[in-house]
């Protein structure tokens, strides 16, 4: 089941703040709010910040640059993230700064799509964005949009959530796969503190696994396989 009966994300990671901040009731769950964080996982998840998902504010979900998706609250919860959407809305800090990312990256929008997907399910909503100018009837907003709604304006900005990406036809299973390795391997890279300096080396592309141990190749910047294939073989966590 990708989502437990009192509202959490089963591959989620869980992350629970301290110091909670909800409205009472239950968050009816019409749509998601999506904001742009205007930081980094380094204060997004220190529980010591004010900025981060332990400080004034909260959220229910953060969707990392590394493909990572953290849940601080159930989605059943009423989370101070929009104002006036607050007690109907799901609300998504999407890690990045504007405008050095103005876009969400590949991994954060393969986890925008499945949690999108699988909350809509669960909660019985179409995910659409709005058909014309005023439309409040559609289910997926950014911050600033809730000013429609009687919700104050932001300083949140928009235009970072690649909602076209998010929205078009699934892709074919083996990009989904694809993707899915080279987040597996990226992962795995940040673990163990490999050094990913070199002009040399693209990213993680691909990890193949041999009895228990991963073997993790680079290929060049432009996502071409170099003749002398670039890996190293680490321990499975």
């Amino acid at each position: 089941m990708a989502i437990t009966p009192d509202g959490w994300l089963d591959w989620a990671i869980r992350l629970e703040p301290t110091n909670r901040h909800v409205n009472p009731g239950v968050n009816s769950v019409r749509g998601i709010v999506m904001h742009s964080a205007e930081g980094y996982a380094s204060v997004l998840l220190d529980p010591n910040s004010q900025y981060g998902y332990n400080g004034t504010h909260s959220w229910h979900l953060t969707n990392l640059m590394d493909g990572r998706l953290f849940q601080h609250y159930p989605l059943t919860a009423r989370c101070w993230h929009a104002t006036a959407a607050n007690s109907s809305y799901v609300g998504v800090e999407n890690e990045g700064y504007a405008p050095k990312e103005a876009s969400l990256n590949d991994a954060q929008i393969a986890t925008a799509r499945r949690f999108i997907a699988e909350i809509a399910e669960w909660a019985q909503f179409n995910p659409r964005r709005p058909a014309y100018d005023g439309d409040t009837s559609h289910t997926l907003w950014e911050h600033n949009e809730v000013v429609l709604i009687g919700g104050s304006a932001t300083a949140c900005p928009s235009g970072r959530i690649p909602w076209d990406k998010i929205l078009e036809a699934p892709v074919n299973e083996a990009d989904e796969l694809e993707l899915a390795d080279r987040r597996a391997a990226a992962l795995v890279v940040k673990e163990i503190n490999f050094p990913q300096g070199d002009d040399a080396l693209y990213r993680p592309v691909s990890v193949a696994e041999d009895n228990g141990m991963l073997y993790i190749e680079f290929w060049t910047r432009d996502r071409t396989r170099p003749a002398q294939p670039t890996g190293i073989w680490v321990r499975k966590p």
